[in-house]
């Protein structure tokens, strides 16, 4: 949560306080007290907490709670209403269900229900979302304490990156003792096209934002790319007021 809404404040040009920060917005309607009173928690914490073996683990053991059937690694292709049922067709079968509940991206969601509610797909279909690319390297040793969670760039750096995640900070876990995992985050609304961009030249961005922000020039010993085509829904102004009519039309299914 902490990068993510770091990251949200390196393209906040259309961003809608209301919707991403509703802290924030409660915070001036009282003068700052309750923003002050935020402030003084965030000073008290010294980690970031995740997951043991990662977030999946939290999936696994949700899984594993219950004894009714379960389909996980499995695409569902249509949701539809007959009558007071509801229709799931997933792998060219279809099971019948009283209620259904959609924990999918706004833009999966409209896909899904695109025989049931045009309208409703329609409005789905507004929430914009931006891409990432993140390039993870690898180091045998680095020239840098990294005494941190990472470096986060404002757009009048004019930087290519979004910010720089130490990895291996936040969790020792993430890499044997000794070594350093390092990503680095591009694109968002600020270069939406980087992520695009070929193997090569994204490892070459990431290393020469830790080169210009960190001062290190060794080469990674590792690397991996990850590209999020639609990675971070933006919450521009008068989303709340979208998501209003989303639900209402939801409700009448």
């Amino acid at each position: 949560d902490l990068l993510a809404t770091s990251f949200f404040f390196s393209f906040a040009d259309k961003l809608s306080v209301k919707a991403a920060f509703t802290w924030l917005d409660i915070a001036e309607q009282t003068k700052g007290k309750i923003l002050a009173d935020i402030f003084d928690e965030l000073t008290k914490l010294d980690t970031l907490l995740t997951f043991k073996d990662g977030s999946s683990a939290f999936i696994a053991d949700f899984s594993s709670t219950f004894s009714f059937e379960k389909k996980l690694n499995t695409e569902v292709s249509k949701v539809k209403k007959i009558g007071s049922k509801w229709s799931v067709e997933a792998n060219g079968e279809c099971g019948e269900f009283d209620k259904v509940v959609l924990c999918t991206p706004s833009f999966v969601s409209s896909r899904l229900l695109k025989d049931e509610d045009e309208t409703l797909c329609e409005l789905l279909k507004n929430i914009e979302y931006s891409p990432l690319a993140v390039i993870s390297l690898a180091y045998d040793n680095l020239p840098h304490d990294m005494d941190g969670f990472g470096i986060v760039n404002s757009k009048r750096s004019n930087a290519k990156s979004l910010g720089i995640v130490w990895d291996s900070s936040i969790d020792d876990k993430c890499a044997p003792d000794g070594k350093k995992l390092i990503r680095v985050i591009v694109g968002g609304q600020r270069e939406p096209f980087l992520p695009l961009k070929q193997e090569n030249e994204l490892i070459d961005i990431a290393t020469g934002a830790i080169s210009d922000m960190m001062g290190v020039y060794e080469e990674p010993m590792l690397n991996h790319i990850t590209r999020w085509h639609k990675a971070i829904p933006n919450y521009e102004v008068g989303h709340k007021e979208l998501v209003g009519q989303i639900l209402d039309r939801a409700r009448k299914l």
